[in-house]
């Protein structure tokens, strides 16, 4: 699959602009069969759906061809491959339950339709938080309980993608601004004591995906992504030397943008984050 998706990008990027042509996109996609079609065919499909759609249609397809135990790690997983420790506590017997999750598609995380505006770090405090769940079957005291459920890292990948749910349940387009530090994100708060001492904790947000329109059924995606580099690489794309820019890809359109002027204009927007370890 590795080799017919860059075959795909390469057909479809467009020299004069270094974007992909949308419309040629959509009809080669179709024709490769590299997702399922009610994942092509469904206007209600956001771009977390179909991101994990091609992110689980990869990894079948690897392990597939590649006649891959389940255990080895696929190219992917050596990206975007972490793992989740689970903690539940019965509130009866107080016998405590551990598990590992490993994950590779996106992490959820709601956006409050209630607030004026919110950070991403509380987005994330929000999807880690000790929670009670009803009608747990407890392995001690063999019977449906109430319980209480922790989560942290256990181990953090090399890059990790957050989804920013923003549908109401009507349906409506949650449109509050979460705001993202470009600088650095330290997951550190959300990490288990021995992720602290063997992994760095340290991201920064590398490229965004952000939607613009009032519900999944209708507008457009827009792309962000960070371009790193100094000196003579840098004046080769911009003509001048800035230690990071962005560039805004939208259908067949690049533009350039610095990373203050991205925010204010996206932020209300943004639904799916991609950040990156630093070394």
């Amino acid at each position: 699959m590795e080799q017919e998706t860059g075959a795909l990008f390469r057909e479809l990027i467009a020299p004069e602009s270094s974007a992909v042509d949308s419309a040629l996109y959509d009809r080669k996609l179709a024709d490769t069969g590299l997702f399922p079609e009610e994942i092509l065919g469904d206007s209600k499909v956001d771009a977390s759906q179909y991101l994990t759609a091609w992110i689980e249609r990869h990894d079948l397809d690897h392990r597939t061809s590649h006649n891959t135990h389940s255990a080895k790690k696929t190219p992917l997983d050596r990206l975007l491959n972490g793992t989740l420790k689970i903690q539940i506590t019965c509130k009866e017997c107080k016998e405590t339950e551990e598990h590992h999750e490993d994950f590779t598609s996106p992490l959820q995380l709601q956006v409050p339709a209630d607030a004026g505006d919110i950070n991403l770090e509380g987005c994330i405090d929000a999807y880690f938080k000790t929670r009670t769940v009803q009608n747990h079957e407890c392995q001690y005291c063999n019977q449906l309980v109430a319980a209480t459920r922790k989560i942290w890292f256990a181990q953090l990948p090399p890059n990790i993608v957050f989804s920013l749910n923003r549908t109401h349940d009507s349906g409506a387009k949650i449109s509050t601004p979460v705001r993202v530090n470009l600088a650095t994100i330290d997951l550190q708060g959300w990490c288990g004591p021995h992720v602290a001492t063997k992994d760095a904790r340290r991201y920064e947000l590398s490229s965004m995906v952000m939607h613009r329109g009032e519900s999944a059924q209708n507008g457009t995606y827009v792309a962000a992504c960070r371009v790193h580099g100094s000196g003579k690489e840098m004046a080769q794309l911009d003509g001048d030397i800035h230690e990071d820019k962005w560039r805004i890809v939208q259908d067949e359109t690049v533009s350039k943008n610095k990373a203050t002027r991205m925010i204010r204009n996206f932020d209300g927007a943004a639904q799916l984050l991609f950040l990156q370890k630093l070394a």
